[in-house]
């Protein structure tokens, strides 16, 4: 796992589905995956939604394998 942490927008999340993903800023990288057991806690989880702001770091290195982990909401 990545040690930098990251910022990013919610882009979409289904949380009947249990995944989404989120987009970095500009310069940053492509969307990254997100999956629910990924988020900090079950709350935290049910209360994000399209365009929350969250922080959290990085699993993966390649456009297909990226993925969000230890993610919590900010702001």
């Amino acid at each position: 796992m990545s040690e930098q942490k990251y910022r990013g927008v919610v882009k979409t999340y289904d949380s009947i589905k249990g995944f989404g993903f989120i987009t970095l800023p500009l310069g940053e990288g492509s969307d990254v995956f997100v999956y629910f057991k990924d988020f900090v806690s079950k709350s935290i989880e049910s209360s994000v939604v399209a365009g929350s702001h969250v922080e959290f770091f990085i699993e993966g290195n390649t456009k297909k394998t990226r993925r969000a982990k230890q993610v919590s909401l900010i702001g």
